[in-house]
């Protein structure tokens, strides 16, 4: 049976610590913007996002958010070289590809460690190696133990569910529309 998870604004910060633990929030404290300035050394960048921050999410301790782009709309062929996300918080953690699933990540094929600092601009994870396209479905997703931050920076929402998958326990995926937020994940790959 599906959790149900409560939205809660930072201003009820006196919940229980364990309430808090299984709960998604926004983080409305503003950031200054520094403009994306991406090498795109001949391929192009792939997003749900907007490029106009609006909010950081966070809430649980460890949690994981992510998009994916299904096959159709990828070329064979081409490789995800680097990935990049929207730094609004401090935060360390992994950055994992997948190849499959639609509702879930299926098979990992690449993990990294990513860390930001909150700098307010694109942070650029070039992989440590090209990953090549098969036909399959392709999730970028990021995993942190430190959500309390508010890690994952998000835009308005763009309409599509694809750009604003989350999870608590990497098991059950959900739309973060789900709890209440009307937004999409500011993270990108980069295929060429």
């Amino acid at each position: 049976m599906k959790k149900l998870f409560t939205t809660v604004l930072c201003a009820l910060a006196f919940l229980s610590a364990s309430a808090q633990e299984n709960t998604f929030s926004s983080n409305p404290q503003p950031k200054e913007i520094k403009s994306a300035n991406h090498n795109t050394r001949g391929g192009s960048w792939r997003s749900y996002d907007d490029d106009q921050y609006v909010t950081g999410i966070g809430g649980p301790q460890t949690f994981a958010w992510g998009i994916m782009f299904p096959a159709e709309t990828l070329s064979e062929g081409q490789n995800i070289t680097k990935t990049a996300l929207f730094d609004v918080a401090a935060s360390t953690g992994d950055v994992c590809i997948y190849y499959g699933g639609t509702t879930k990540p299926e098979t990992l094929i690449h993990k990294q460690e990513y860390k930001t600092t909150g700098a307010g601009e694109w942070v650029e994870i070039e992989l440590t190696t090209p990953l090549p396209l098969f036909g399959e479905n392709l999730w970028v997703v990021f995993t942190t133990n430190e959500g309390q931050g508010y890690p994952a920076a998000a835009c308005a929402n763009s309409g599509d569910p694809n750009g604003r998958w989350i999870t608590l326990d990497n098991t059950v995926w959900e739309d973060v529309a789900s709890y209440n937020l009307p937004y999409s994940w500011m993270i990108r790959a980069y295929i060429e």
